[in-house]
């Protein structure tokens, strides 16, 4: 596959194809005795399909076991516009793992959020859960000042919603940037504050 004047066949470096090829044929025999009602028949290269209902479970087992693992079960046809829904409706549900571990901060403390106060519900290395006093539309990206020390955070939005009884907004909001004395200053305050 190289054109350069010293690459290496596979023969050249050890490998015999025709070899391998010859084992996958000898072990064919072996890969079907272990074959079940609602495997496929083949041997594949890394994966397969398993039909479960001609392996004897039924319904109602697919669903409840679809359900525990927080999966959607798709039932032939398969209609490819569903599918592709299906597909995008499951992705928006997965939430990013968290980086580092929340910290709640009991009684909160205040900061200041374009020139609004704010309270500080719980934070991390990497950003903070606002509560806003009002309902309000969040932008995408804001200046956080932490009262006191005159410490400017600037933060992107990542999700907000109004509280239950609808009198104020919460927000989640990440750093914009990590490797600034802002945020080095922040993690400070954040390792200081008790878990």
């Amino acid at each position: 596959m190289s054109d350069r004047p010293n690459g290496m066949t596979y023969a050249q470096a050890g490998v015999d194809i025709d070899a391998g090829n010859a084992l996958v044929e000898r072990i064919k025999p072996l890969a079907r005795s272990t074959a079940r009602s609602g495997s496929t028949p083949s041997l594949g290269g890394f994966g397969a399909l398993f039909d479960l209902k001609a392996a004897g479970y039924d319904d109602p087992l697919l669903d409840l076991e679809a359900s525990r693992y927080h999966a959607q079960l798709v039932r032939k046809p398969i209609r490819p516009l569903e599918f592709g829904q299906l597909v995008n409706d499951m992705l928006s549900k997965v939430r990013r793992q968290r980086r580092w571990p929340r910290k709640r901060v009991e009684g909160g403390f205040r900061v200041t959020v374009k020139g609004r106060p704010a309270a500080v519900v719980d934070v991390s290395y990497g950003g903070l859960r606002l509560e806003l006093p009002e309902p309000a539309a969040v932008s995408e990206a804001f200046d956080v000042e932490v009262a006191g020390i005159g410490l400017h955070l600037e933060v992107e939005a990542v999700w907000s919603e109004p509280t239950g009884d609808a009198n104020a907004t919460l927000c989640g909001a990440t750093l914009a940037a990590e490797h600034t004395p802002s945020a080095r200053t922040w993690r400070a305050i954040v390792d200081r504050l008790s878990a």
